[in-house]
């Protein structure tokens, strides 16, 4: 079964091929481009919503 991280197809997942999602991750939420993710730029954590008090 290919796996989607083997990017050239041979049958192994080196370091830049197992590294390569987590950091376009990174460039997708470093709107600003400096390579340093801020507050403003992360989502909020998961089950946020649900602790919010009105």
């Amino acid at each position: 079964m290919p796996w989607p991280e083997d990017s050239n197809d041979d049958g192994q997942i080196d370091r830049a091929e197992f590294l390569a999602p987590a950091l376009a991750l990174f460039a997708d939420q470093d709107r600003s481009g400096d390579g340093v993710l801020t507050a403003d730029e992360l989502p909020p954590p998961p089950g946020s919503e649900a602790r919010r008090e009105d």
